[in-house]
């Protein structure tokens, strides 16, 4: 079987198992009330993410402006952490 299709030979075979986290911007958290808790319920109840993503990990990044104070428990990148810092907020992870 290799040596009729041996360009195919671990085609498929070898991809990452490992689930992607849904990304979020910093414009998507302006929805919240000043010094809210972002986590991953009020999340869902504001309605930015559905129960599959919870599987899967949220991740907020650094793409936009941040305008208001927030208790943020979700993973950030350094620069979304910077902006959220910057706002007034805090990271708690």
């Amino acid at each position: 079987m290799v040596k009729k299709f041996p360009l195919l030979r671990g085609k498929g075979r070898n991809k990452s198992t490992k689930d992607k986290h849904f990304i979020l911007d910093l414009n998507s958290l302006n929805i919240f009330k000043d010094n809210a808790v972002v986590d991953i319920a009020n999340l869902i109840k504001q309605g930015l993410i559905d129960e599959k993503t919870k599987r899967q990990g949220v991740k907020i990044l650094g793409d936009g402006k941040l305008e208001k104070k927030l208790k943020v428990k979700i993973a950030v990148s350094k620069s979304a952490k910077a902006a959220i810092e910057k706002a007034g907020g805090t990271v708690m992870i």
